[in-house]
């Protein structure tokens, strides 16, 4: 595909002029979030979504409830009175970063409630797993069938708590804790005909900047792998890249640059793995071979240049990784094994078994804080004008 030289121009200075206006990851943060709740947005006005009559009613305030207390429930995007627009909407308002609205493949949204308040706590998306992860290889000892890990492994996109409930309760540490237990891991097996986890991946919201994570100290649950390594420059975000890509679309009559779905060996449809950063390369290579073609060498370089500083703004996430008590992971994903169980570490991943870990190491930190005056006790709420401390 080839696109006519004022197209070319056009698509090309988008994106010399979308890396150009970062000098950070946070400024890339900041960004997206602005362009999502805040003022900035195409879609709103109002600096709060207008999805909430009062937005701090939903979400929890008991401060002087401690963890033994709680109990917690669950909706999950596929029951009939919860949708994911429920739960984007939600999640926007507490959460610092970008969160995509539409992701393709594989995927289970699920809010947590503390149940004797009925109020929110915090968010989980689980979804398909990227393409390559270096951290994944080396875990591993090998780079493994990419059919098998889109059939035994999901990736915690978001685990975001909502604040301060995290910082006063590591609400971060048992979000991340529910998603290494076996209500998850069947929760996904029973939406997902070709699903049979075995693996749960996350990495890290920020690597370099904060050089450390929620995640950290969650053994033998949850384990560090090392670090991503990465040679792309951030994703452009979910309302631009829609524009963009609605504008390939029409180019290319009417058809997606990158099909969304494909058919595997066994004749089943499926979802693309990584669709969005399929079709993001797609439209490089295009404009670049366009350029190409139009002998405009000085445009080529300014783009290339743009692509190549803006690596710089991806950081080197740290990646952490559960195997839910299976005994041999490596031969499921490397060379297609069946996953086997090991007793001796299955039970301490049923789900009343992480929440009770959970509240040994929530319940010193509570108590801490309340004896030290520093619990935390104002919501935390983007687009109000507010302090945001937390970057989650």
């Amino acid at each position: 595909m080839i696109l006519n030289k004022e197209d070319t121009l056009l698509a090309a200075q988008r994106f010399i002029d979308y890396y150009k206006q970062f000098d950070s990851i946070l400024d890339y943060q900041m960004k997206v979030k602005a362009d999502r709740v805040g003022k900035e947005s195409k879609k709103e006005e109002q600096a709060i979504l207008p999805f909430f009559d009062s937005p701090y009613d939903d979400f929890f305030q008991s401060w002087d409830m401690s963890p033994d207390e709680m109990e917690f429930s669950f909706l999950t995007s596929n029951q009939p009175e919860y949708d994911d627009k429920t739960w984007v909407s939600k999640l926007d308002v507490v959460s610092s970063h970008g969160n995509m609205t539409h992701i393709p493949g594989r995927r289970l949204r699920i809010m947590i409630k503390e149940k004797n308040t009925n109020t929110i706590i915090g968010f989980i998306h689980l979804g398909s797993p990227v393409i390559s992860m270096r951290p994944r290889h080396d875990t591993l000892g090998g780079v493994p069938n990419m059919y098998e890990v889109n059939n035994h492994t999901v990736m915690g996109n978001v685990i975001v708590p909502t604040q301060p409930f995290g910082y006063n309760y590591l609400g971060g540490k048992l979000l991340a804790l529910i998603c290494c237990s076996h209500w998850v891991r069947e929760h996904f097996n029973a939406r997902y005909d070709n699903a049979d986890i075995c693996l749960f991946e996350t990495t890290s919201l920020y690597g370099t900047t904060k050089g450390m994570s929620m995640y950290d100290g969650l053994k033998p649950y949850l384990r560090h792998g090392g670090d991503t390594v990465s040679d792309f420059p951030p994703t452009v975000h979910d309302r631009v890249f829609t524009e963009w890509n609605h504008w390939f679309k029409a180019l290319n009559g009417g058809e997606n640059l990158i099909p969304m779905t494909k058919v595997t060996k066994a004749g089943k449809t499926v979802p693309m793995t990584s669709w969005k950063d399929r079709t993001q390369q797609k439209m490089k290579s295009i404009i670049k071979n366009s350029l190409k073609h139009y002998g405009l060498k000085v445009k080529l370089a300014e783009l290339n240049q743009a692509l190549t500083d803006a690596k710089q703004l991806t950081e080197r996430k740290r990646y952490y990784h559960c195997s839910y008590g299976y005994d041999n992971v490596s031969d499921v994903l490397l060379r297609g094994a069946d996953p086997v169980v090991n007793q001796q570490n299955w039970d301490k991943h049923y789900l009343e078994n992480v929440i009770a870990w959970w509240k040994k190491k929530a319940q010193k930190r509570w108590e801490k804080l309340r004896a030290e005056g520093q619990l935390r006790t104002q919501l935390e709420i983007q687009g109000t004008g507010m302090d945001i401390d937390i970057i989650r």
